[in-house]
């Protein structure tokens, strides 16, 4: 049998609890209540209901071409920063770096890489030796069996 949410249940004396929201910190709106806020157009001040979240000029100024050009302005001034980001991010990339074990100039295929392709046996070999190395003193300093 089929409960619906507004009727009361046959088993309890209580209705059932409504389905939980998506998101939990955003509020429903109850009866009454308007999910809409009004914003305010950034050209001429006044107070417009938005059609979409990003909307920010009233319908009246959207088309004024003076409107227009600044927008314009304002893309072209974020695709500057944008590129101006990335320019930053590619100098970072470009440190020069070089393999531990032989000293020769690397090309990085990952930011880990610490050895070239020829000496990445050799530099896991040395590696593990060393560790291994540094555990056995330390067990026999404590008085453990080696295994």
């Amino acid at each position: 049998m089929y409960i619906s949410n507004c009727e009361p249940s046959l088993y309890k004396n209580t209705y059932h609890q409504k389905p939980p929201l998506k998101n939990p910190y955003r509020k429903r709106a109850g009866k009454g209540e308007c999910r809409v806020k009004l914003v305010t157009c950034r050209w001429c001040g006044k107070e417009f209901k938005p059609r979409k979240n990003s909307q920010k000029y009233c319908d009246e100024c959207r088309s004024d071409p003076e409107v227009e050009r600044a927008r314009a302005r304002e893309r072209k001034r974020k695709q500057l920063e944008r590129k101006k980001k990335a320019g930053k991010r590619n100098d970072r990339q470009k440190k020069e770096k070089r393999c531990l074990y032989c000293g020769r100039k690397l090309d990085p295929s990952s930011n880990r890489q610490v050895w070239c392709e020829k000496c990445r046996k050799n530099g896991y070999r040395d590696t593990r030796a060393l560790y291994m190395k540094k555990w056995r003193a330390k067990s026999r300093a404590t008085g453990y069996p080696i295994a």
